[in-house]
């Protein structure tokens, strides 16, 4: 069930060796991404509309706006530090002034060479990253940066080669970033993803229905959960849309309801993510061993709300026709009767320890 493939973790490189010149900007501070200018790359034709390009960027934007990333920087006359910080996942390094190799730390063997230079009041980072999956593989690339700040050194403004133009808004300290970060970002929002973006629903189901997906992120590290509802029930069942809703029926009778025989799917994919937008570049790799066990509350909304609280878990695992690795997935029995089949379902993602790190909200 899990096919969607998400754009892989935005990576960054701080390496310099130019700020100890008299008169060079001072990156100094903490800063939250507040955009991203990203671009699919695909062009309306063969089947592909500008509708369903618009809309494929839309959803990228979300996903990218909320997994928020913050960095600190230290700058001092020997070299910059970087914290990159996301989902509370860190990652510090240091970049000498005289260039060289550096290390990723949350990335499984990652390095890179890199010079810089300051051009006025731009920042001109130039480095070639080398990535090793965790199965073996190596992706190499030359990436140009160039850093500027705003004259009154509140905004950070980043062009890449590799992950397109960001802009960072200085905050306050650490922990009002991270306050700011906790508001926007996906772990604490409950949202309606799907893709393909802007496509129909089913004039007719077959054995279930997708209700979304939503993506945890964690600097190169992605967990990507996706729910759906299935059953006998929705073997013939059809739907049509109106101006009023849709109506839906089975056997030329009209179905307001759902019955109470349901299970809910959530599948998982977790892997390392490199290029942005690039889907070769989702490495898989095993769930995060913090992240096993979850737990999961349900939520029907819409005509009145249901709150099933936690409901039990089965983990399971089994053959994917359309994929070559396992689907690995949580099934829950879900209560359902007299629902009506316009409400829309929650589903909150919680590890073994009750923090959430994601939600889906959607309807068949």
């Amino acid at each position: 069930m899990c096919r969607v493939w998400i754009p892989a973790v935005l990576v960054l490189c701080f390496p310099s060796y130019l700020f100890a010149q008299v008169g060079s900007p001072d990156f100094s501070g903490v800063y939250l991404r507040s955009s991203s200018t990203i671009s699919s790359g695909l062009r309306p034709g063969k089947g592909i509309t500008q509708q369903q390009i618009d809309s494929g960027q839309e959803v990228m934007k979300t996903m990218d706006e909320g997994s928020p990333l913050i960095l600190s920087v230290t700058q001092t006359t020997e070299g910059i530090k970087v914290t990159e910080i996301q989902n509370g996942a860190k990652s510090a390094n240091l970049y000498l002034f005289r260039g060289g190799k550096t290390d990723k730390s949350h990335t499984v063997g990652v390095q890179g060479a890199s010079r810089a230079r300051i051009n006025k009041d731009t920042l001109i980072l130039k480095f070639t990253m080398e990535e090793v999956g965790p199965f073996g593989g190596a992706i190499k690339e030359s990436v140009e940066e160039r850093w500027n700040l705003s004259p009154d050194s509140s905004t950070l403004k980043i062009r890449s080669t590799r992950n397109g133009t960001q802009t960072f808004t200085r905050q306050a300290s650490l922990e009002s970033a991270m306050a700011r970060a906790a508001q926007v970002s996906l772990t604490n929002r409950c949202v309606c993803l799907r893709l393909p973006p802007g496509s129909p629903r089913p004039a007719e189901y077959k054995e279930g229905a997708d209700l979304g997906f939503t993506v945890y992120r964690q600097l190169n590290r992605c967990v990507i959960f996706d729910a759906g509802i299935y059953g006998d029930f929705f073997k013939g069942l059809q739907r049509k849309d109106t101006p009023n809703g849709p109506i839906f029926g089975k056997s030329g009778q009209r179905i307001a309801t759902f019955p109470d025989d349901l299970s809910l799917e959530i599948s998982f994919r977790a892997g390392f993510s490199y290029g942005p937008l690039d889907p070769a570049g989702m490495v898989d790799a095993p769930l995060p061993a913090e992240l096993s066990g979850l737990r999961f509350q349900i939520k029907w909304t819409g005509s009145s709300t249901r709150d099933l609280g936690e409901l039990p878990a089965e983990l399971l695992s089994e053959p994917s026709p359309e994929q070559l690795r396992p689907k690995n997935f949580y099934r829950i029995e879900l209560p359902a009767k007299g629902v009506p089949l316009d409400d829309t379902l929650e589903v909150r993602v919680l590890t073994r320890t009750g923090a959430q790190i994601g939600c889906i909200r959607g309807n068949i």
